[in-house]
């Protein structure tokens, strides 16, 4: 059909390399389909992946404010002083 090797097909499947676009053209016209069922899934793959990290990282900010509502000095002195290290390493990789 597209003359395309087997482990060339397995590095499009593990992501080792992309599809070519005129691949996907060709696959469409074969199987008939629209282009985008091809794409939809990976677009909606994207938006559930960045979804789930919201959510981790709202559960992440609730857990934080629950230990700062505790009012404990000493673990709202260690939990600051925890952010604080974890953000200054943070800060140095993105000047790299």
């Amino acid at each position: 059909m597209l003359n395309v090797a087997y482990t060339q097909i397995y590095s499009y499947e593990t992501g080792k390399f992309k599809i070519p676009l005129d691949y996907l053209l060709n696959l469409a016209e074969i199987f008939k389909v629209d282009l985008n069922y091809f794409i939809s899934d990976f677009n909606t793959g994207k938006k559930e992946a960045q979804n789930k990290k919201d959510t981790e990282l709202e559960n992440l900010v609730y857990k934080v404010k629950e230990i700062y509502n505790l009012k404990d000095e000493s673990l709202n002195f260690g939990l600051e002083k925890c952010i604080e290290s974890i953000y200054a390493v943070a800060v140095k990789k993105a000047l790299k």
